[in-house]
């Protein structure tokens, strides 16, 4: 039986749009293994693959971590006092 998806909408706070800031935040990983993830050739943004970690999103990207889901970069929200910026995400588990 294949198992059906469910979008959930979510915020975060991240340190910049890096590819592996916001495989983190949204997979809920630390970022040395989002690193892994992105390295081992594991993850596409929009539809191509990525394996440099410093590759930077912009709004409406589509990103798939094979095994942990997919997800989209919806918006982005604002930056902080501190210079961290707020993004609204759609994430598929």
């Amino acid at each position: 039986m294949r198992r059906l998806l469910r979008p959930e909408i979510a915020s975060f706070s991240v340190a910049s749009l890096r590819l592996d800031a916001v495989i983190a935040a949204a997979f809920r990983l630390s970022r040395d293994k989002a690193k892994q993830l992105i390295e081992s050739g594991r993850v596409c943004v929009d539809g191509r693959e990525k394996t440099n970690v410093d590759f930077v999103l912009k709004e409406g990207s589509a990103i798939t971590a094979r095994g942990f889901g997919k997800a989209g970069l919806l918006g982005i929200k604002g930056i902080s006092k501190k210079g961290r910026t707020f993004v609204e995400m759609e994430i598929l588990r």
